[in-house]
């Protein structure tokens, strides 16, 4: 694995009206059967990244502890432009602030 850190991290305005910035802090380029995590600041949620010969693999069975809760969803302005977010249940305030700010609709619960 090579990881390219960007220091001081390229930051950019997205969303509707630019109301959040992103700051792109790395660039990690996996070699085939190659994994990294990237893991919540709380520790309470970790999503892994495997790199295969015919793209990349995002389990959906996150490497979590159980009390987290963690719930996946597809949500978007429309099918053909939705994500696959995962959020945290305390944390569902703040998440559908996000939808509603974005004219984001859910189109599935995965977690059930």
């Amino acid at each position: 694995m090579q990881v390219e850190v960007k220091n001081p991290p390229r930051r950019f305005a997205v969303g509707k009206d630019d109301w959040v910035v992103i700051s792109d802090c790395a660039r990690f380029t996996l070699a085939e059967n190659e994994m990294a995590t990237i893991v919540h600041a709380d520790g309470l949620m970790r999503w892994p990244v495997l790199r295969r010969s015919w793209g990349f693999c995002l389990p959906l069975a996150l490497d979590r502890p159980a009390e987290s809760g963690a719930l996946a969803v597809l949500s978007g302005k429309d099918e053909k432009r939705c994500h696959l977010l995962f959020f945290d249940p305390r944390r569902e305030q703040s998440f559908e602030r996000y939808e509603n700010v974005e004219d984001h609709r859910r189109f599935a619960d995965l977690t059930a």
